[in-house]
């Protein structure tokens, strides 16, 4: 088995990776256990491992955990985890801007990869996993940003904004497009 081999190659293993996220604890009492933590290095010892598999280290239920970057768990702290993608976008999406009104050579080129490449995929990688009620928000929220990051970035105004009533701002070649 996967333990005793790693105990027998004189490795320790990562239990930070050995983690379940149930929405009810009992469910995972049928769970068998490969692996107990070494008794020295158990953060709680006196809680049983299967109970401790859905628990903080300070013993409070686990609201989830992430696998391959995607949230595993109750609905509010999935709908927090984008949330705060959502808020990152924002604050790199700021630093890109300031990129762009530098005077340094081909700023304006730089901002905009950066746009594409860093900015954008933080939250759109989410969306392959995640309920759409649930991203949604976050997803508005994220748009949000990027459509103001590339507005900065091709020119004054917010060109790219969504409200119908602000079509006359935009310049005519961009209306009738």
């Amino acid at each position: 088995d996967w333990g005793a081999r790693t105990h027998a190659a004189l490795e320790r293993p990562n239990l930070s990776k050995c983690q379940a996220w149930s929405p009810d604890p009992r469910s995972l009492l049928d769970v068998e256990l490969l692996l107990e933590p070494p008794a020295d290095s158990d953060p709680m010892p006196d809680v049983p491992a299967r109970a401790r598999m859905c628990r903080l280290p300070g013993g409070a239920l686990r609201p989830g955990l992430r696998v391959l970057g995607n949230p595993l768990g109750s609905d509010a702290y999935c709908a927090a985890f984008y949330a705060s993608k959502a808020s990152d976008t924002g604050v790199l999406v700021d630093a890109i801007i300031r990129l762009s009104a530098s005077d340094i050579l081909h700023a304006a080129q730089s901002a905009y990869l950066l746009l594409r490449y860093c900015a954008l995929p933080k939250v759109t990688h989410l969306l392959r996993a995640a309920r759409p009620a649930l991203i949604r928000p976050a997803a508005l929220v994220h748009d949000a940003h990027i459509a103001r990051g590339l507005s900065h970035i091709v020119g004054s105004g917010d060109w790219l904004c969504v409200d119908p009533a602000s079509a006359a701002a935009r310049p005519r070649a961009w209306r009738d497009a």
